[in-house]
């Protein structure tokens, strides 16, 4: 297999299709590796990620991906619309698992008060 970003990229949209994420991941990091200044290695790599529920990680990538955006490229501009909507995905998603897990410790700190 030759080392590049488009080769990197169909793997990992296969494994995505299949849904093994994490090894779509591992793809995508591929692509990362091999053309860092591309910013659809990054966006998919998040969604990717959102999928494994590894949202703050999701959030960094979409960062990341943001960052390698060129706004002379007519392509970048529907790319950072899809960053963006992966961006807000994610950190809806942290915000839900946090609220969700402080409701959690809330219920078990209630749980024990009522079994005294």
């Amino acid at each position: 297999m030759t080392d590049s970003f488009e080769v990197y990229k169909a793997e990992g949209n296969a494994f995505f299709k299949e849904g093994d994420y994490e090894k779509a991941v591992k793809s995508y990091n591929k692509c990362i590796d091999v053309e860092a200044s591309n910013p659809v290695g990054y966006s998919n790599k998040a969604m990717a990620l959102i999928k494994c529920g590894s949202f703050q990680e999701a959030i960094d990538a979409c960062n990341e991906g943001m960052s390698k955006l060129n706004p002379k490229e007519p392509k970048h501009i529907e790319l950072k619309k899809k960053i963006l909507y992966r961006l807000e995905m994610a950190n809806n998603l942290l915000k839900d698992e946090q609220e969700n897990s402080k409701t959690k410790d809330i219920d078990s700190k209630t749980a024990k008060n009522l079994s005294n």
